[in-house]
C-alpha cells in the first residue's frame, strides 16, 4: 500500500511540476496539463492539492470553451465550488454562457 501512495505523490509532484512549466511557457499547455491531473488523480486527492489544477482548467475553458466549462463545474467536488476564486470564475463562465457579458 505504501509503495502506491509513494507513486501517487511521486506523480501529482510530476503534475504539478508541469504545470508550474507550463504556466511560465504555454497557457494553452497548462490546460492541458489540468485536464490531465484531473483524468488521472481527479476526486482521489486532497482538495488543496487539486484546487490549483481545477482553477487553470476553469479558466482556460472561460477563455474559449464554456460548455467544458459547465461540465467541469457539475463535476468537481463540492468543497472546490465554494472556493471564492472558483466562484468569482464560475460567474464570469454564467455570464458569458448566458449572454448577459457586454463585450
Amino acid at each position: 500500500f505504501s509503495g502506491a501512495m509513494e507513486i501517487t505523490v511521486a506523480r501529482m509532484e510530476e503534475h504539478k511540476a508541469a504545470l508550474e512549466s507550463a504556466l511560465r511557457a504555454n497557457p494553452r499547455g497548462a490546460a492541458k496539463v489540468s485536464e490531465d491531473f484531473e483524468l488521472e488523480h481527479g476526486g482521489f486527492v486532497d482538495l488543496a492539492v487539486a484546487l490549483p489544477f481545477y482553477r487553470i482548467q476553469l479558466l482556460s475553458y472561460l477563455r474559449d470553451d464554456l460548455v467544458n466549462a459547465r461540465w467541469l463545474w457539475e463535476r468537481i467536488p463540492k468543497e472546490a465550488q465554494n472556493d471564492g476564486d472558483m466562484q468569482r470564475v464560475w460567474r464570469g463562465v454564467a455570464l458569458l454562457h448566458n449572454n448577459k457579458l457586454k463585450e
